[in-house]
């Protein structure tokens, strides 16, 4: 982290507060807002961050009211770190991000690029580790050369993403051109950790000491928290249980570091599972959970929620494993179900009071709940009649298969072709519940991790079919914890808002000749004094928004999407061109009250780009559930335009005949696969989900 330079070096407390005093005598506010900004620096080495924050924000008006760009840009920065201290890593984040904007307007490069590294370092912390990496990169371009703290953020985001061997050379870096004491010794406990995770342990302890002894002389208590949580680890890993205990409850009790804390927490139940002590882990395990629930509750972005959970879900994973290998099977899927949708669940409206058991009776529906680990994976498969959890292989040789598996599909390949890969992806994930799956079973399946990116529904059949398709209804939800007991709504059934093809496109979005065709057909399934079509000139941001969403039964977009990895609630789906906004995004989607039985995104990856642990595949999908939908068919990847209305007129007819929206899902797919023609390929229907928020 950097602190802003403010004046100059070498004046007392004493003499600023003077001038201070004769600069608001003169009010000269440009002059008090730089001493202010001196002062407030001089609360923050002193730890004083609530008079340091309060001189920073009367710092900021100052040069506000004084129109001083760079003071402004100077004030942001600082009030980003003095939140970033006390924990506020949403408004650091947001501080920061409008500093950053500041120093780009006055071609700042090292404003630019300080403020661009320490959003990365927020990043990390926030756990959002794929844009904490692109900050990071993006600052040592503008910067030219690595200082020690950067190279400590850089190694921090390898670490956070399991690469330790990379992350070890960047600390060794790090500590090679550290220049005083504090550097060293974070670089030294930096380096200790990441010996552990390497499982290098005795050089480890070694390190460690060298930290410790470092921040002992400095009296830097905080920096001393690090080397006991490195201290505990090494010592559990070594059968020095008592130790490890005693270094995890201090942590955990008296750090000054939420993330510290936390990761304290969720350490000393893994240890207490270890010992197979169920009492002190579960009880821990609440603590740990409240702690957390207080942090996610003080956060005002359902993004920063989004993002915090997913650096602690696998210890959190560690507990559930403990809880199964207990024989603890409902305790276990509702600990790994309680973990998800944190973000999401308030304004989803978490259905609490309905039992797995009773979700399925309800939906007539098998669920196939997934929970990824490290080591080992879980997946629970719910009926009417109880539960049953499987054991599976790690997160890490899943992804690797999915990959591999989605890798052939996208390359419109046919399955004979690939069929080596689809047994052994079948082989590890579905193979198990087998014998708990009746012939033809509807399913509900809960993904996790990489399991997102896969449509199941490609996988083969339990029988001699081709595709499991072919045997069951397949729908998708992001939790147990957020389905709710619905009722059809009071929209006449077949009511329709349809919005596609615009007559211009912006610059670098190909125009959509087949969605024309799409709204056409949708002309001939839907009565017209009940529906509403945006179309051609008419199909734009300001139409879209002035419309009455909730009187609708059904949503229509024939239209591109774009997913944003790294801003997953940036996605957006893409309108007609207008200079005053063609995009509506996922987070403004999230904001209406709809009460739609059914959301087609008939656009390029809809579903989203990213999925978050704990939370699912975050993109428009989920916010249009978490606006109230109730179900959602939206798209994993890139399909042609041409081949969209094929599969949706289909679906259309099946519904106007009384079919249930996943029925007439599965009926116009299998009409494409047994068709014969170019799209009875996966790579044309596979790519269509029904998510879904509901249960009947």
């Amino acid at each position: 982290m950097h602190l802003a330079y403010c004046n100059k070096d070498g004046q007392s407390k004493e003499s600023l507060e003077s001038a201070l005093e004769i600069a608001t005598r003169h009010n000269a506010k440009n002059l008090g807002g730089r001493i202010l900004m001196r002062l407030a620096m001089m609360n923050f080495r002193e730890k004083q961050f609530t008079k340091a924050e309060e001189k920073l924000k009367l710092a900021l008006s100052h040069a506000t009211e004084e129109q001083d760009e760079k003071l402004m840009a100077t004030c942001l920065l600082n009030l980003a770190l003095t939140m970033k201290s006390t924990n506020r890593l949403y408004e650091a984040l947001q501080y920061g991000e409008e500093a950053r904007n500041r120093f780009v307007k006055l071609k700042h490069r090292q404003g630019f690029a300080v403020a661009t590294q320490n959003l990365g370092a927020y990043s990390i912390q926030l756990g959002d580790i794929d844009r904490a990496k692109a900050l990071l990169e993006e600052a040592q371009t503008k910067m030219g050369t690595s200082s020690n703290g950067l190279l400590t953020d850089l190694g921090n985001a390898a670490e956070e993403s399991g690469d330790f061997r990379t992350a070890l050379d960047y600390y060794k870096k790090s500590l090679a051109i550290a220049r005083n004491d504090g550097e060293k010794g974070r670089s030294l406990s930096n380096i200790a950790l990441a010996y552990v995770d390497l499982g290098r342990y005795q050089e480890a302890e070694r390190v460690n000491e060298q930290a410790r002894q470092i921040f002992l002389d400095t009296k830097n208590d905080s920096m001393l928290a690090h080397t006991k949580l490195n201290h505990a680890r090494i010592a559990q890993a070594g059968g020095g249980h008592r130790s490890a205990e005693q270094n995890y409850s201090e942590v955990f009790r008296a750090s000054d570091t939420a993330n510290l804390r936390e990761e304290a927490a969720y350490r000393l139940v893994s240890l207490y599972a270890q010992l197979k002590q169920p009492q002190k882990a579960d009880v821990t395990f609440r603590a740990a959970n409240e702690l957390v629930e207080q942090r996610r509750q003080s956060m005002n972005s359902d993004e920063f929620r989004l993002i915090y959970f997913s650096k602690l879900k696998p210890l959190f994973h560690d507990y559930v494993q403990f809880l199964a290998s207990q024989k603890r099977t409902a305790e276990a899927l509702s600990a790994a179900d309680g973990g998800r949708a944190r973000a999401l669940g308030d304004s989803l409206g978490a259905s609490v009071s309905i039992s797995p058991v009773e979700i399925a009776r309800r939906s007539g529906r098998t669920i196939l709940y997934y929970s990824l680990g490290k080591q080992k994976s879980l997946l629970w498969v719910i009926r009417p009649s109880g539960i049953t959890i499987r054991e599976l292989t790690g997160e890490k040789e899943i992804g690797a298969l999915v990959d591999v598996y989605n890798d052939f599909i996208r390359a419109q390949r046919k399955p004979e072709n690939y069929a080596a890969e689809r047994a052994k992806l079948f082989q590890e994930v579905l193979e198990s519940a087998r014998a708990l799956i009746g012939p033809h079973d509807k399913l509900l399946i809960i993904p996790d991790g990489p399991l997102h990116s896969i449509n199941f529904e490609t996988l083969p059949s339990f029988g001699e079919k081709l595709y499991l398709i072919e045997d069951h209804e397949i729908e998708l939800a992001p939790s147990l914890r957020l389905l709710k007991d619905s009722r059809p709504s009071h929209t006449g059934a077949n009511s329709l808002l349809a919005i596609g093809a615009p007559d211009h496109f912006p610059r670098g979005f190909a125009d959509l000749p087949g969605a024309k065709r799409e709204m056409a057909q949708l002309r001939q399934s839907f009565p017209p004094d009940s529906s509403t079509f945006l179309e051609g000139p008419t199909a734009g941001r300001k139409q879209l928004l002035a419309i009455a969403l909730e009187k609708y039964s059904h949503l229509h977009f024939a239209i591109h999407a774009e997913a944003i990895a790294s801003s997953p609630l940036d996605s957006s789906l893409i309108l007609r061109d207008d200079p005053a906004g063609f995009r509506v995004t996922a987070r403004e989607i999230a904001t209406k009250k709809l009460i739609a039985e059914l959301v087609t995104l008939s656009a390029c990856r809809g579903a989203g780009a990213k999925a978050i642990s704990g939370e699912g595949l975050v993109g428009l999908s989920r916010s249009f559930l978490q606006a109230g939908a109730k179900r959602v068919v939206a798209g994993l990847w890139n399909v042609s335009d041409r081949d969209s209305p094929i599969l949706f007129e289909k679906m259309y007819a099946g519904i106007a005949e009384g079919k249930g929206p996943g029925e007439a899902l599965q009926a116009a797919k299998l009409n494409m696969i047994h068709s014969q023609e170019y799209y009875a390929k996966p790579y044309y229907w596979g790519p269509w989900q029904m998510y879904i928020s509901t249960v009947r």
